[in-house]
């Protein structure tokens, strides 16, 4: 072996163990997260009046372009007070259709997951355009939101899609 080569090895052991002493030392005197610290960062993010943590965020996007019947269509939820939120829903054909539909949900965020409480189905023929509301009894401290599911029917056609509102905190 050469002394060139030598010295080239010795250089890339030193400048590994360099490396990889940094990497390693990165956590050092970082004392691990505890269940006390996880509890401060879920209160931080509370709303005042909330029980839960808010749902994460969601992006829902409907493109129209690929169906036949449906035009367009939209979901909303809007506190009334502190024990009731007004849902909305609205789905659009692009000509008048056999039947068009909207199924309106009321859901609760449970702070893991979203769950239906109840639906009012709202149906019509005939007609181009369907929309349907109502008030839902709710409890104070929890996310809503409403979850439309939309139809339309066409001879043997059928298309369908969700939407969903923005969540409303009941406080």
């Amino acid at each position: 072996m050469t002394k060139k080569w030598i010295n080239h090895k010795l250089l890339a052991i030193i400048a590994a163990t360099t490396v990889l002493s940094v990497l390693l030392s990165t956590g050092a005197g970082a004392e691990p997260a505890g269940s006390d610290d996880a509890d401060i960062s879920a209160a931080a993010v509370k709303e005042p009046g909330a029980l839960t943590t808010p749902p994460p965020p969601e992006h829902f996007i409907t493109s129209f372009a690929s169906f036949t019947y449906l035009n367009n269509c939209y979901a909303s939820a809007s506190l009334v007070n502190s024990t009731t939120v007004a849902l909305k829903a609205s789905t659009f054909a692009k000509q008048s259709v056999d039947k068009i539909g909207v199924d309106l949900t009321l859901q609760r965020w449970t702070g893991s997951a979203w769950v239906d409480m109840e639906t009012r189905r709202f149906l019509d023929t005939g007609n181009s355009t369907i929309s349907g509301e109502y008030n839902g009894t709710v409890i104070t401290g929890y996310y809503y939101r409403a979850k439309a599911y939309h139809t339309v029917y066409q001879g043997s056609a059928f298309e369908q899609t969700t939407t969903y509102s923005p969540q409303v905190l009941a406080k």
